[in-house]
């Protein structure tokens, strides 16, 4: 990576430590991601979906995008994927706030971090801070 982290990989790195660890403390603490967005968890099956949603998910999309930021080769991908991803969370965070209202703040910063994650991304590929990378095939 060299003495500095570019701009890209800076988008992927901070991107990929906030969803991966959230992702992994919620895997073993599904109460935080309940208590933190008002969700309820009546049964079983409800926790076990936080799990797997709040925590699997989302710590898996943070260590994939860690990986790319270490790998050259990966970074552009990793980028499209941070933007696809975050982007598709605010687009329908974004949908229900305008049909049901802004709700907790949990809701509001949720949304803010996501398009903001979304606009960096793209603004990082657009920016051409991964077009050094782009061209090569990631070597694994």
């Amino acid at each position: 990576m060299g003495r500095y982290i570019d701009f890209g990989r800076g988008v992927l790195l901070v991107t990929g430590l906030i969803f991966g660890l959230y992702g992994l403390y919620c895997v073993f603490d599904p109460a935080l991601a309940a208590g933190l967005s008002g969700l309820e968890t009546p049964s079983t099956s409800a926790v076990i979906e936080l799990q797997a949603m709040y925590g699997g998910f989302q710590a898996a999309f943070g260590i994939l995008l860690l990986v790319c930021c270490v790998f050259p080769g990966m970074v552009r991908y990793g980028l499209w994927t941070a933007v696809a991803m975050a982007g598709g969370l605010a687009l329908a965070r974004g949908v229900g706030i305008s049909m049901h209202g802004l709700g907790g703040a949990y809701i509001v910063l949720a949304f803010i971090y996501e398009a903001g994650t979304a606009i960096a991304g793209l603004a990082a590929l657009m920016s051409g801070a991964a077009s050094a990378t782009h061209s090569r095939p990631a070597t694994v």
